[in-house]
């Protein structure tokens, strides 16, 4: 079920850009209320009384937008509001008496750590934060200052191209520092494997 979660909501950008593109908005609207809402009401969550709650007020909440054709602005919320969680995850990570995000990838990964490599995926850790919190000033300028199809094109296609060039680098950089033998496919399989806490 989690994988299947992880697909609709990694495919999500594509979705909403190309909604955007072909100038419906409500496209991308519906696939965002229908992605929450099955996430929060996928067994066991249906039975969460707090979910049933959250989903309501989410639909109503669409609705009353929608009658008043201010739906659309809920567009913006993904891209500022996911990568500030993941900014708040890592930056709380590096926090004193805390273990650093991709350390404990690492560990989990590899096992017990030397001292360079516990430094090195710590200064990854910050590296990742420091991506995040430029997505969302990055999100919430564009938004401001760009039309709705650029602001798409940057938060929907640019942050992933990104995310992905910087994994990519990283890892390469990584293998030949600590002459590593694992290859990217191996690395990409252990990421989505790993249970992200």
């Amino acid at each position: 079920m989690l994988w299947r979660t992880g697909f609709w909501i990694g495919i999500y950008p594509l979705v909403a850009h190309f909604g955007l593109w072909t100038s419906q908005p409500r496209l991308v609207v519906g696939y965002l209320l229908a992605l929450v809402l099955f996430t929060l009401l996928s067994p066991p969550g249906f039975y969460q009384l707090k979910n049933i709650v959250f989903a309501s007020v989410i639909v109503i909440t669409t609705i009353s937008l929608a009658v008043f054709d201010l739906d659309r602005n809920l567009i913006y919320f993904p891209p500022v509001l996911i990568p500030t969680v993941l900014f708040i995850v890592f930056t709380q990570s590096l926090a004193v008496g805390q273990t650093p995000l991709i350390t404990k990838f690492a560990i989990k990964s590899e096992g017990k750590l030397s001292v360079e490599k516990e430094h090195y995926t710590r200064q990854v850790t910050l590296l990742w934060a420091c991506i995040f919190f430029f997505m969302v000033i990055e999100a919430i300028s564009l938004a401001i200052v760009t039309s709705l199809n650029t602001w798409s094109w940057f938060t929907h296609i640019g942050n992933y191209i990104l995310i992905a060039v910087v994994l990519i680098l990283e890892f390469s950089y990584r293998r030949y520092r600590f002459k590593s033998n694992n290859s990217f496919m191996q690395f990409i399989m252990t990421l989505i494997k790993y249970r992200w806490k």
